[in-house]
């Protein structure tokens, strides 16, 4: 038991090192996630090829892969945009845009991670087909969501949940071409909301958040630090966290 004490500190030390101090709390759903998300994609490899057989027997090589990895990155989408909601929805988050912290919120960034870390396997295995574009984009998104972990704008990084709105629909587009429904009038219904997503989403409420997180971080200085004590957490700005509920208190 004090030998675990011991390593659990040391971890939460190690963490505290790197500014990812609440990442203490999420790392197992990190883990879970990569592990859930490589559990989906070997269900669709069984399950898609007999739900689509005419599709699949016209498969090669790369084709069955690519089917089972949209698959993945479909579900990871409809989660996350829905949690997205959830999130800009959050009081607490709401009050404190910057440092804020609320342990679910940090859930839902941890599945993100959590995919993109599968994402950025996957791509290291398919990198002849998919290309070293594919691994730097898994580590730059892995990146980006785990600086959540600091905690920083758990409330705006809800923004970039929900840039994978759009996707969702990028992804139907694509699975309508492999079913020989290229040109159908149900994918051209789909391709005018592809359209509106992304202009609305990431482009128009995409571009007005980013100036609007700007402008919150700019107004309340750098990122404070968290040094992480019993269960009493300070941050050098003499913000608090309470240790027995982990919801960071960001407000001054």
């Amino acid at each position: 038991m004090e030998s675990m004490s011991v390593s659990s500190s040391t971890f939460g030390d190690i963490l505290d090192q790197l500014s990812l101090s609440t990442l203490r709390y999420h790392w197992q759903t990190v883990l879970t996630s990569t592990v859930v998300f490589a559990i989906i994609y070997e269900i669709s490899r069984i399950f898609s090829p007999v739900l689509f057989p005419k599709t699949f027997q016209f498969f090669k090589g790369y084709n069955g892969p690519n089917w089972h990895i949209h698959v993945v990155s479909t579900i990871h989408c409809l989660v996350v945009v829905l949690g997205s909601f959830f999130i800009f929805a959050d009081n607490s988050l709401n009050e404190d845009r910057v440092f804020g912290y609320v342990r679910w919120a940090a859930d839902i960034y941890s599945i993100s991670c959590g995919y993109f870390l599968w994402d950025t396997i996957i791509a290291v295995y398919f990198y002849k087909y998919q290309g070293i574009s594919m691994v730097f984009h898994g580590i730059a998104s892995f990146s980006v969501f785990i600086f959540s972990f600091r905690p920083f704008v758990n409330y705006y990084g809800a923004i970039f949940l929900m840039y994978e709105l759009s996707t969702i629909f990028l992804n139907f587009h694509w699975f309508m071409d492999k079913l020989g429904w290229t040109g159908s009038k149900i994918q051209l219904v789909n391709g005018v909301v592809l359209l509106l997503t992304f202009l609305g989403a990431r482009i128009v409420f995409g571009t007005y958040m980013s100036l609007s997180s700007s402008s919150s971080a700019a107004s309340r200085g750098s990122i404070p630090h968290l040094n992480m004590n019993n269960n009493n957490y300070y941050v050098d700005n003499n913000t608090r966290i309470h240790g027995n509920t982990s919801d960071y208190d960001g407000r001054y």
